[in-house]
């Protein structure tokens, strides 16, 4: 399932190399609307280069899957974004 979110870049980061064959990269975007939200969007591979021609303060809206999985006794989400309008 996709989700659609509106909002303002607050910052992108660079290229993180995690292993030999996965890269990443994050998006924080504060949404719109009454009730705000600031969240963490990451790129993984060639979905990095989707950041390049962005800017901070910029308006866009990311489309992004959420995806989770569990570690131990505990779980962690990722919002991993897919396309940028």
């Amino acid at each position: 399932m996709s989700y659609l979110e509106k909002g303002k870049i607050v910052s992108i980061s660079g290229d993180k190399q995690v292993t030999e064959k996965l890269t990443k990269r994050g998006l924080i975007l504060e949404t719109e609307g009454e009730y705000s939200q600031t969240l963490m969007f990451e790129a993984v591979n060639d979905k990095c280069r989707l950041l390049d021609n962005l800017r901070t303060g910029q308006v866009v809206e990311v489309h992004f899957n959420l995806r989770g999985r569990a570690y131990k006794d505990t779980a962690f989400n990722t919002l991993s974004l897919w396309k940028i309008e």
